[in-house]
């Protein structure tokens, strides 16, 4: 969990850093566009996950994200605020699946199975015992 977290905060860092340096130097949203997707392609090279699918996938993500924040930036501070709860939003979304095995898995260390297996059988898990010495 604790490297979850991580991630999410190095991808909320990477698009907000990206976005206040290029929006300083320019102000065209195809400009920028263009360089967050070049960086993208570099990121994907880098960590060796680059297909096509996968970088077409991104290109449309990143130009929803510039679009939600070109939208919302009359909004002033609000704006950037409502976009980056939009961006922790979609990574939460994104990463689903694997938040729900680290919580089972966790479970499964507590009380020898998941929570939901206690659930189906109609029975409270045991009683957890904390004892410090």
């Amino acid at each position: 969990m604790k490297s979850e977290l991580k991630d999410l905060a190095k991808g909320i860092a990477f698009i907000a850093v990206i976005w206040i340096t290029i929006s300083y130097f320019s102000k065209s949203i195809y400009h920028t566009w263009g360089i967050l997707v070049g960086f993208n392609g570099i990121i994907l090279l880098y960590l060796k996950k680059f297909t096509v699918i996968s970088w077409i996938k991104n290109m449309f993500i990143i130009a929803l994200l510039l679009f939600a924040l070109y939208m919302l930036a009359p909004l002033g501070i609000w704006g950037w605020v409502i976009t980056i709860v939009l961006i922790i939003g979609y990574i939460l979304y994104s990463r689903w699946d694997r938040f729900i095995e680290v919580k089972q898995h966790i479970e499964s260390m507590l009380w020898g199975k998941p929570l939901k297996e206690f659930i189906k059988g109609g029975k409270k898990p045991p009683k957890i015992k904390i004892v410090i010495k």
